[in-house]
C-alpha cells in the first residue's frame, strides 16, 4: 500500500510541477533582494527557489503520508497541518538547504576549490563548460553539465575535493581509529586484504568526521533572514 502511495504522490507531483515551475536563471532579469544570509555570505532567492525544486516532492509526500492530507486539493499548499503550511514547510527546508550549501561553498573557496561560489557565477560556470564541449574540467567523460541540478553538480563534486582536502588535518582519522574500523570491517568484508580494509576505513571515518564538521559549522553560523 505504501509503494502505491508513493508511486500516486509521484505522479500528482508531475501534475503540480507546471502550476508551481520555479523561475531559473535569466541574465536580464533585474536582481532580487536577498533572501538571508549565512556569516555575512548572501543567500540568493534563486538558491532558494533551486532547492525549492528539489525538495517540493519530500514536502508533498511528508504531508501525505504525516497527515493524510489531500494534495490535489488548490489551497493544500496554504494549509495548516500540525501548525505548518506545506508552503512554510517547503521554505523551511529550502532555507536550510541554502545554509549548509552555503557553508561547505564558502569552505571550497577558501581551500581553492572554487574562486566564484555565487549562485550565477556557478550557473554561468556550467553554462561555459556546456559551451565548450567539456573540455578539460569536470569529471572523466562528463559531456555536459544539466542546468536543472547544475548546483548540486558543484557542491558534490567540491564536497569531494572538500574531504580530501580537510583529510590532511581539520579532520584527520587517527592511525588508532582506521586500524579498529578496520578490524570492524574484516568480518563485513572476509575476502579483503588489510590494504583495502584500512582504505575503507579510512573513507568512512572521513565522511563521518566531515558531517560532523559540517553539522557545527552550521550550528554556530550567523544566519540572518530576510
Amino acid at each position: 500500500m505504501k509503494s502505491r502511495q508513493k508511486i500516486s504522490v509521484i505522479l500528482i507531483l508531475l501534475l503540480l510541477l507546471p502550476v508551481f515551475a520555479l523561475p531559473g536563471c535569466s541574465g536580464g532579469a533585474k536582481p532580487l533582494p536577498a533572501a538571508g544570509s549565512v556569516n555575512g555570505e548572501t543567500i540568493a532567492p534563486a538558491e532558494i527557489d533551486y532547492f525549492k525544486t528539489r525538495l517540493r516532492a519530500d514536502v508533498i509526500q511528508y504531508f501525505a503520508q504525516e497527515y493524510s492530507a489531500n494534495v490535489t486539493d488548490a489551497g493544500f499548499w496554504q494549509t495548516p497541518y500540525g501548525g505548518v503550511t506545506p508552503e512554510k514547510e517547503l521554505s523551511n527546508r529550502a532555507f536550510d538547504a541554502c545554509v549548509r550549501a552555503k557553508i561547505q561553498l564558502v569552505l571550497m573557496r577558501e581551500k581553492g576549490i572554487y574562486e566564484d561560489i555565487s549562485y550565477q557565477g556557478l550557473y554561468d560556470r556550467a553554462v561555459a563548460f556546456n559551451n565548450r564541449g567539456a573540455s578539460g574540467e569536470g569529471a572523466p567523460g562528463l559531456q555536459t553539465i544539466r542546468l536543472a541540478n547544475f548546483y548540486t553538480y558543484y557542491i558534490d563534486t567540491g564536497v569531494m575535493e572538500l574531504k580530501n582536502v580537510l583529510a590532511a588535518d581539520e579532520i584527520k582519522p587517527s592511525p588508532a581509529g582506521i586500524a579498529a574500523r578496520a578490524d570492524a570491517l574484516a568480518t563485513e568484508n572476509p575476502g579483503a586484504g588489510r590494504a583495502e580494509l584500512e582504505n575503507l576505513a579510512k573513507a568512512a571515518l572521513v565522511d563521518e568526521a566531515y558531517q560532523k564538521y559540517i553539522d557545527r559549522l552550521v550550528e554556530s553560523a550567523r544566519i540572518e533572514t530576510s
